[in-house]
């Protein structure tokens, strides 16, 4: 089977993310092979991760994949994600992951900002 967002989607119902009262999951699928990434929200959670919020931290991925980096990149993803519904609950995350620092070509910094898209990286 493709990976496409329904995939996505019956895996977030089998894995039974978020629970049924509040449906406050989120779901961060990556397929390094296929160059594409997904998260997939659940219905509690659209509010506190928009498309935009999603796409943003899909989008902090793609560097460290380029360069072969996927711990480094689904660790920042992920960050960014829990980030977004700690700061809805009010609620201060410790233990922030060890992200080596990646560089652009023209030597601008990559930061580590901490997103409902289907993308692409090339």
């Amino acid at each position: 089977m493709a990976l496409s967002p329904d995939y996505a989607n019956n895996l977030y119902k089998q894995f039974g993310i978020g629970s049924k009262k509040d449906d406050r999951g989120v779901l961060l699928l990556v397929a390094p092979n296929d160059r594409k990434y997904w998260t997939e929200v659940g219905y509690g959670l659209e509010p506190v991760i928009t498309d935009a919020r999603a796409g943003d931290a899909g989008r902090l991925l793609v560097p460290y994949f380029l360069k072969g980096y996927y711990s480094g990149g689904i660790a920042a993803a992920a960050w960014r994600l829990a980030k977004y519904v700690a700061d809805d609950k009010g609620v201060t995350l410790t233990g922030t992951p060890q992200i080596r620092q990646l560089r652009h070509q023209d030597n601008d910094r990559v930061g580590i900002e901490f997103g409902f898209c289907w993308e692409s990286f090339s």
